[in-house]
């Protein structure tokens, strides 16, 4: 492992959903996954499950301050506005702290209405948008998803599913940011799918910085399942140093 310096480590954990969701889980898959949110470092942002795992006995979040994340229209962004609406309720009945909603990408002329519907079901939780924007490919199909669902009300613009071919690329979060920029309110961006390495994270969190100052778990998310552990390598390489 390339040395990282430490608080780009500590920025990645802070930062970082935790995320499982593959169609083969177990409870045990889910309980582990949980047990590893909270780490003698600090705890990761927020766990992200299906919204199936949310109310089982199982699935205890060890500490607070870790945030419950769940997905709807997940993952080809097909459903209906009135689809998405009884989804998100349901997931925020089931305890979700946060929705991480796929656009509808194959037809940005449903995106608004399904993102509204988002909204309004999530109430105060927090909505993140995911554009999938390897599928969308051009900067101006990417800045033009990123506008509707910042004029629908995201908290966060998010890059991708995880499901489809090319996920987080700097290109498409450089088109993120800029659309961020543009609004008048904090919106965070969340780079997703594909970053399973510190060294890969550091890239976004570096351009992150750039663009939108310090970063907390308010304001840039991670999203990975793989990427803790070379997290806690890195921190425990440089205690030892």
């Amino acid at each position: 492992m390339i040395p990282i310096d430490r608080s780009i480590a500590l920025t990645a954990l802070s930062c970082l959903d935790l995320t499982s969701l593959n169609d083969n889980e177990q409870p045990h898959d889910i309980q582990e996954l949980v047990e590893r949110a909270a780490t003698i470092h600090g705890p990761v942002a927020a766990v992200c499950v299906y919204s199936k795992h949310l109310d089982q006995p199982y699935f205890s979040v060890p500490d607070a301050r870790i945030k419950v994340a769940t997905v709807v229209n997940f993952p080809h962004g097909q459903g209906t506005a009135e689809d998405v609406y009884v989804e998100t309720e349901m997931a925020i009945r089931h305890g979700a702290d946060e929705i991480d909603l796929v656009l509808p990408y194959h037809d940005l002329h449903d995106a608004a209405s399904v993102i509204n519907a988002c909204r309004t079901a999530c109430k105060d939780a927090v909505l993140k948008v995911i554009l999938e924007t390897g599928e969308l490919q051009d900067a101006a199909s990417i800045d033009k998803a990123s506008r509707i669902a910042l004029n629908e009300g995201a908290d966060f613009l998010k890059t991708s599913t995880g499901k489809t071919k090319t996920s987080a690329t700097l290109a498409a979060t450089a088109t993120m940011l800029k659309a961020i920029k543009t609004v008048g309110r904090p919106v965070g961006l969340k780079p997703s799918g594909g970053i399973k390495t510190l060294a890969q994270a550091k890239v976004f969190i570096d351009q992150a910085r750039r663009a939108l100052g310090p970063l907390t778990a308010s304001n840039f998310r991670l999203g990975a399942s793989s990427l803790l552990t070379d997290i806690l390598i890195a921190l425990r390489q440089d205690e030892g140093a």
